[in-house]
């Protein structure tokens, strides 16, 4: 048997590093993390309009976003289609809304997402989270990153 005594470096959120300058790498990295995680804006799509009964809409998406309008807009026109839909004759319904979410941060947005939502009537709502960026980040509950661009050749 060997005994042995040597010096190690532990981060703040425990991780252990033989140097310090690997420890301090680390917790730049963290830090610097967590502060673009804390930039996140939080936008939120109310869509799947109940055109049968015209009761309300049936599905919340979550899109947690340092992506500019011009991004969102493009991502919401892709996957919900025009805003603008026909009803009636030369009437029409809003498809779907996007909101900005000036006071939810990407936590509560996490967090409201796993939450029940009421839909039409009695029925639950369908919650969906979308993390859009043009650059992925290391967070356990955010979900893979969509970006709109570069577009898909067809």
């Amino acid at each position: 048997m060997k005994a042995e005594n040597r010096e190690v470096y532990v981060s703040d959120d425990g991780k252990v590093f033989d140097t310090v300058e690997a420890c301090q790498a680390y917790e730049r990295e963290e830090a610097a993390k967590a502060k673009r995680i804390d930039g996140l804006k939080v936008w939120s799509v109310t869509s799947g309009f109940d055109t049968t009964e015209g009761r309300g809409y049936a599905r919340i998406t979550y899109i947690v976003t340092d992506a500019g309008f011009a991004e969102i807009l493009q991502y919401c026109l892709d996957r919900f289609g025009q805003p603008l839909s026909s009803w009636y004759g030369d009437g029409y319904y809003e498809a779907w809304h996007l909101y900005r979410r000036e006071n939810m941060t990407a936590a509560d947005a996490i967090l409201k997402s796993k939450e029940p939502h009421s839909g039409i009537g009695s029925t639950s709502a369908t919650v969906d989270l979308v993390f859009l960026s043009s650059q992925d980040i290391d967070h356990e509950e955010l979900p893979a990153r969509v970006f709109p661009w570069p577009r898909a050749k067809k």
